[in-house]
């Protein structure tokens, strides 16, 4: 492939991930302080990209060289997500999901696919209760609150900022289709977490934990009609089918470890997630086909239960609310 061809390249990755909206030109404009015309003449490939231009292009958009120039070093190039240590950066953590989940919705052909070895956070959302207890064991274990901090469901402004932008995510993930493959081992965090609490003192009236329970009850029913209908109820709806597509598979013998693939026309992204929160992205070519050729095969091994399948729909959701009241019936 000649010099002109990489170039042109180049920027056919750069367009597929920047916004819909946004003009390319304008965007090579702004980044390297060129004109309009010295943009179109290097996007047209008739004017070389010089090496720093090339370096802050690159940077700037997560683009491998090893991927432009097609060498196979058997590398992939992540760019990742931390959460820092104090506590408004996890709304900033928020707010850049939020942002992702609205860039996605508007591309064509849009769908995620998931991998669930716990349950989506998008669906604790939906619930005031639960959703701010899962935000407290988030930031507690990623270092955002001291571990003596108390849990408290009071609305401080934070709480407030927090609630408000998930209830948002979850209204934007419920516009895209979904393809989510789940085990009976999807909830348990869930329930080791308020177990925990408990048994450690922060959660100090069973009644709350029995609240919590009752939210994540409500939560799987909720999640049981979407399967039957093969739809998603944006936050706030009613239970219908004029949702977006939604798949739900179910795996007996592997552990889901919440890889993630969002899937568009034109633009493939793979997010893993380490640590607790943090996630790292890649679109290398090579990584998302294999992650893909993953997710297939792991589908092919599963059981399909959302519209279709009733009976082993029925027996999976059956054994989720069994473990909840178990649960439940130790904070009697």
């Amino acid at each position: 492939m000649g010099s002109e061809a990489i170039q042109q390249q180049l920027f056919t990755l750069i367009k597929s991930k920047i916004a819909s909206h946004q003009s390319l030109s304008d965007v090579v404009c702004e980044l390297l302080g060129i004109s309009a015309d010295s943009a179109y003449r290097r996007i047209r490939g008739e004017k070389p990209l010089s090496p720093d231009e090339l370096k802050k292009l690159c940077t700037t958009f997560h683009i491998s060289l090893d991927r432009l120039f097609n060498i196979s070093s058997g590398s992939t190039l992540f760019q990742t997500e931390y959460l820092n240590k104090n506590r408004p950066d996890f709304l900033s953590y928020l707010k850049s999901i939020l942002e992702i989940q609205k860039t996605l919705a508007q591309m064509p052909d849009a769908k995620i696919y998931v991998d669930a070895k716990d349950i989506p956070p998008f669906y604790y959302y939906g619930f005031e209760m639960l959703s701010t207890f899962k935000f407290y064991v988030w930031m507690r274990f990623t270092g955002q609150i001291d571990s003596a901090e108390p849990l408290s469901f009071e609305e401080d402004e934070l709480n407030k900022e927090l609630l408000v932008t998930s209830k948002e995510i979850m209204k934007v993930h419920a516009t895209i289709p979904s393809v989510e493959i789940w085990n009976a081992e999807t909830i348990n965090s869930t329930l080791r977490q308020i177990d925990f609490y408990v048994e450690s003192g922060v959660i100090k009236e069973k009644k709350i934990a029995q609240q919590l329970l009752q939210q994540l009850k409500e939560l799987v029913m909720r999640l049981e009609k979407q399967v039957e209908f093969g739809k998603k109820f944006p936050y706030g709806s009613a239970e219908n089918n004029t949702g977006a597509e939604y798949s739900f598979f179910v795996n007996g013998v592997f552990l889901g470890d919440n890889c993630m693939m969002a899937e568009a026309k034109g633009a493939t992204k793979v997010f893993v997630s380490h640590g607790i929160l943090d996630f790292m992205v890649a679109d290398d070519e090579r990584f998302v086909a294999a992650t893909k050729k993953s997710f297939e095969n792991i589908m092919r091994k599963s059981s399909l239960i959302s519209v279709v399948n009733e009976r082993e729909r029925v027996k999976f959701f059956k054994e989720m609310k069994n473990k909840i009241e178990l649960a439940s019936d130790k904070f009697q």
